[in-house]
């Protein structure tokens, strides 16, 4: 079978869900045989203890027969998908490599950067790592866009593995409780699988605003020249949004190394001179302060100190829908604009 990351996560579930599902069968088959011979047979008599000693072994036989199966097709479809995404990376085209190459250095837009992915990326791995060095360059957002490093791939099909042969030793099992109760309601659950699929598909985007943003800034000052530093600003502002947008203009606001130049080159010159970086940060440090103070009244005061920092606003909008119970004596504050 050809497969993906998808088909494959779909496959897992299946596969579990089967052997969820015929485990309680077994377990079902072997309590009912129980309750019959309590019926019909003279309990703690030979015969009795014959009989009971039966049942319960041929229920540990059908489960052990059911958990061999389910961990040799668990096994060959992850050897298979493995082996299928190894054998992408053996393939090298070295007239694309050799053409991605000479764009190094080479200061792109985020529309061009896009044109050169259309053009060279073919799901072809080591032209979308190189594409993807160059993307990092310009400061290009290219989530999704791209292929995700084999180390990245490999260790969340582990992770699934893993989970998988977690389930398989531990469903059913009452001595491990808190383990049975993981094997029932959370190893790869739909939440934990369409991470996987993300992760896998370099779609996930975990990282905090603070930590997109010195990510991005870091790559900014990379730049040999004045105008790639701008050109790179430039496309990294066009593609950062929101709260990492603000946490990248209070970073640019409180250090010297990004020349005024470059902010020209950029075109965000006066976006980035009208940010107001101390209210930002007050801002943030006002938020982190209700997070932790448990008095109302402080929080309320605290809220009406702020009223004119517009920053604010839109951190205690969000921060409501996390902690609901601020609304009971805040309501639902105004938003800027932006």
């Amino acid at each position: 079978m050809d497969w993906n990351i998808k088909s494959f996560t779909l496959d897992l579930q299946a596969e579990l869900s089967n052997y969820k599902e015929k485990f309680d069968s077994i377990i079902a088959t072997q309590e009912r045989e129980l309750a019959e011979i309590k019926q019909t047979l003279i309990p703690n008599t030979p015969k009795y203890h014959q009989e009971q000693t039966r049942i319960k072994q041929a229920c540990q036989d059908a489960i052990a027969s059911l958990r061999a199966k389910a961990i040799e097709h668990i096994g060959e479809s992850s050897t298979e998908f493995k082996n299928q995404i190894i054998a992408k990376v053996r393939v090298i085209n070295q007239a694309d490599i050799d053409a991605i190459k000479s764009l190094q250095g080479i200061p792109l837009s985020s529309e061009e950067f896009k044109v050169i992915v259309d053009k060279f990326s073919k799901g072809n791995y080591w032209n979308d790592r190189l594409l993807a060095v160059i993307g990092e360059e310009n400061g290009v957002d290219f989530g999704g866009m791209l292929e995700t490093s084999l180390d990245v791939k490999l260790s969340v099909l582990n992770q699934l593995v893993e989970q998988s042969d977690k389930v398989l030793k531990y469903y059913g099992d009452k001595s491990e409780k808190e383990e049975d109760r993981n094997a029932r309601y959370l190893y790869l659950n739909d939440e934990v699988v369409n991470s996987a699929v993300k992760m896998f598909s370099g779609t996930d985007n975990t990282a905090t605003p603070s930590e997109v943003a010195e990510k991005a800034y870091l790559q900014i000052l990379s730049g040999q020249t004045d105008i790639s530093r701008g050109l790179t600003l430039a496309n990294t502002l066009n593609n950062v949004k929101g709260a990492a947008r603000n946490e990248l203009f209070t970073l640019i606001k409180s250090d010297n190394r990004l020349s005024e130049l470059s902010k020209t080159y950029s075109g965000y010159s006066k976006e980035i001179a009208d940010f107001n970086a101390s209210q930002y940060i007050k801002a943030k440090d006002s938020i982190d302060k209700i997070r932790t103070i448990k008095d109302d009244a402080i929080i309320k005061n605290i809220i009406d100190d702020m009223q004119e920092n517009t920053f604010f606003s839109d951190m205690l909008a969000s921060e409501i829908k996390n902690n609901p119970q601020l609304y009971s004596f805040v309501g639902t504050p105004e938003t800027s604009e932006e």
